[in-house]
């Protein structure tokens, strides 16, 4: 009994353990609570600044401390009106935007500035000792990966799509549904759709007078069958380039070596149009062994171009190199296309604003070159070729072997300026490239010629038509049709599948399944009713842009109702137009109203190519150069044709420049569109697969064979291949008879070819 009362005793005293225990619960309660008082002071304390006054670091106004920013550089108050944003480019630029006060903002752009040449310098100092070291690839995020692959399988797809049976099917639908959708603005391509956008953009940003009136159909409608004219005019007259340069009978040849070196510096350029420093490094060593990538900045700005600065230590030259933008759109949009003076004349704003940049940035490294004995050129592409112009003439005075070499240059001087280029640069436009020639001045002439009245007369004529032609379902349907069993209703199996076709090309469900049904399955014939549906249902059944009712149903109204619509169709499909779908649907109602006159062009000076103009242009198809003065016709107004941005990708300048090169050509003198009123090869009527009919049309119907020049259609004149004897080393059109005529020889083949016609004329004759 006295044991278990002592044992319940010694269980009811405090341990020391126990004591310890509650000691540290307390302290830590009384850490708590301090910490909570701590940070609730804080808290109340910011709430009062927030709720006070500070004065703004720039403009010493006062304002709430909650509505201010604070400068990255000086950590003081700044205001919403003062405070500045900007991207600094460089390696040793921040990452990513800094606020800053204006005191500030320069302070930052001169130590950035000082920083990026010392780090330039330090890699073009190694490369003089001989220790440079090359680029290296960055790790690569999970993202990146991500998006890498998914390319990748995406291409895959989209190839492989294009041997599926229905793949096909959809593609075909879908091609024939845009044909008869839209009409004949849908040929022109995506290309033509981008021209159109330079042309926006420029006249946009510039407030050209009457820029409402180039979004109207009329201005689509003409601008597309101008181009079917001038093809039409070359194809009339296949020697009216040459015939542009020829002074007394004789062209102003260029060079062979000038145009040797101009072939060997476009590889530089090729090399500078990777995305990546260490791509351009790892193709370099194929464009140029033995040198060396020392500078490789690629550049996001649409104002300042991307740049690559390559030595070869064998020959001592260094080639700053600049590929322009990836987007030739930011040429006309994004720079300020306004005067700036430089020297005796005016130049591009945005452009010397570049160069000017350049020249702070990377003017230092190439001084250091050039002192140490190496010769130094500038190349540039498209917006890199109008800011190595400027800068080449701000470091001459420093450097003055310094030469510049400028492909596809934007018309970016006057022509007070013009003559001091003369000596330092040569620039180089391919055949119809839209950019040397786009301006103020060559797009107001464009939109006089296309919207005076005469031209405005033929566009509507040539307009109703083919939207007449466009409405003769029986003939597309004889085009499109195959041989098909006519008679029940199809499966339903059989029947979802051609529904999911329709949708694939853009037809809703319901009006699919309504045509599939009235046509008995004949898929073709439901794709043309769905869209004839389309056109001709009332207002209050369609989508927002469908055409307005006609008042009328007079055939001729109706008819330029109809092509009204499909242009401004073709301007939502575009996504040029920045209009609201009311001020579209405004503009289509007043279209059939007598446009009003044109006002007076705007007075500018205008601009033009830079340097020593060399103009690359065709003969029977082979790429020719001619020397010509920057203010010659042929570079002043902008070319309407299909391939005004195609001329202007590097890859076209490198292949007019090594058919340029060639001493002999042997190419074959091309007939005029006159000389036949049939296929050379299947003797039948040109426009026989086109479902247009205009004169313009007739002529986008005829094409020449590079092989043996003659006028084929469309239909016989698919095949691309090769002709290197004659000067084409990769795929042109051919003719269905001279890719045959491979396999026996092609001399042979055009022999028979010949006799084969004369024997033609005269059993022609004899009846």
């Amino acid at each position: 009994m006295r044991r278990a009362l002592r044992r319940a005793l010694r269980a009811l005293a405090p341990r020391p353990a126990m004591a310890q225990d509650a000691s540290g619960l307390l302290r830590l309660g009384q850490n708590a609570t301090q910490m909570a008082s701590e940070q609730l002071g804080r808290l109340s304390q910011q709430v009062g600044q927030a709720a006070s006054k500070r004065d703004c670091i720039s403009c010493g106004e006062a304002y709430l401390w909650a509505g201010m920013l604070s400068c990255a550089e000086c950590r003081q108050p700044v205001c919403r009106e003062c405070w500045t944003s900007f991207s600094l480019l460089g390696p040793a630029a921040p990452k990513e935007r800094q606020v800053h006060c204006k005191s500030c903002k320069e302070l930052v752009r001169q130590r950035v500035r000082e920083r990026n040449v010392q780090l330039r310098r330090q890699r073009s100092e190694a490369y003089l000792a001989g220790r440079l070291e090359p680029f290296a690839y960055d790790p690569e995020s999970k993202l990146e990966t991500t998006v890498r692959l998914s390319g990748h399988v995406m291409t895959g797809l989209n190839k492989v799509s294009g041997f599926l049976p229905w793949g096909q099917a959809a593609q075909a639908i879908r091609a024939g549904y845009y044909v008869v959708r839209y009409g004949p603005l849908i040929f022109a391509g995506n290309e033509i759709l981008e021209s159109f956008q330079l042309i926006f953009g420029l006249a946009k940003k510039l407030e050209m007078p009457a820029y409402h009136r180039l979004t109207s159909p009329d201005f689509f409608g003409g601008l597309y069958y101008s181009m079917a004219e001038h093809w039409g005019e070359r194809g009339r007259a296949p020697q009216m380039e040459t015939a542009q340069h020829s002074q007394g009978g004789q062209v102003p040849e260029v060079d062979r070596a000038l145009l040797l070196t101009l072939r060997h510096l476009v590889r530089l350029l090729l090399v500078s149009k990777e995305d990546s420093a260490t791509d351009a490094q790892r193709l370099l060593r194929q464009a140029m062994p033995g040198a060396e990538l020392v500078l490789a900045e690629l550049s996001n700005s649409s104002t300042i171009p991307s740049f690559f600065l390559v030595c070869a230590r064998g020959a001592k030259a260094a080639y700053l190199v600049m590929p322009g933008t990836r987007n030739v759109a930011d040429i006309a949009t994004d720079s300020n296309a306004t005067e700036e003076p430089f020297g005796e004349g005016q130049g591009h704003k945005g452009i010397v604003q570049s160069a000017r940049w350049m020249a702070e940035e990377v003017g230092p490294v190439l001084l250091d070159l050039h002192n140490a004995g190496y010769r130094v050129t500038i190349l540039g592409h498209s917006l890199g070729a109008g800011v190595g112009a400027f800068l080449t003439l701000m470091l001459r005075p420093q450097m003055p072997n310094l030469y510049c070499y400028g492909f596809g240059t934007p018309a970016c001087v006057d022509e007070d300026l013009l003559p001091s280029f003369l000596g330092c640069m040569i620039s180089v436009v391919n055949r119809d490239d839209l950019i040397p020639r786009l301006s103020l001045k060559s797009v107001q002439e464009l939109m006089q010629s296309v919207l005076c009245p005469g031209q405005v007369a033929k566009t509507k004529a040539w307009m109703q038509e083919d939207w007449q032609a466009i409405k003769d379902l029986e003939r597309i349907v004889e085009l499109r049709r195959r041989p098909a069993q006519e008679g029940a209703p199809a499966p339903e199996g059989e029947e979802e599948m051609k529904l999911l076709q329709l949708m694939e090309a853009g037809v809703d469900r319901d009006r699919a399944l309504r045509a599939l049904r009235a046509e008995n399955g004949d898929l073709n014939s439901a794709m043309l009713r769905a869209t004839a549906e389309e056109v001709e249902s009332p207002a209050n059944e369609a989508p927002p842009s469908a055409p307005p009712e006609p008042p009328t149903s007079d055939p001729a109204a109706r008819a330029q109702a109809a092509m009204s619509w499909l242009g401004g169709r073709l301007q939502e499909a575009s996504q040029q137009v920045a209009h609201s779908a009311q001020q579209v649907a405004a503009g289509l109602h007043r279209g059939r109203e007598e446009p009003p006159p044109l006002p007076p062009p705007r007075e500018q000076n205008p601009f033009l190519v830079p340097g020593q103009v060399i103009h690359l242009y065709r003969r029977n198809g082979l790429g020719r150069a001619a020397r010509c003065e920057a203010t010659h016709e042929a570079l002043t107004h902008i070319v309407p044709s299909k391939d005004m941005l195609t001329d202007h990708k590097m890859q076209s300048y490198a292949r007019a420049l090594h058919q340029a090169c060639i001493q002999e050509p042997k190419a074959p003198e091309w007939e005029s569109f006159e000389a036949r009123e049939l296929c050379a090869c299947c003797n039948a009527d040109f426009s026989w697969a086109y479902v247009l009919h205009s004169e313009p049309q007739k002529m986008l119907s005829r094409h020449h064979c590079f092989a043996c020049g003659r006028v084929v259609c469309e239909g016989c004149s698919r095949k691309r291949l090769a002709h290197e004897h004659l000067g084409f080393q990769l795929p042109v059109r051919t003719c269905d008879s001279c890719a045959f005529a491979q396999f026996e020889g092609a001399d042979e083949a055009l022999v028979a070819f010949a006799n084969e016609e004369e024997a033609a004329k005269l059993a022609a004759s004899s009846c």
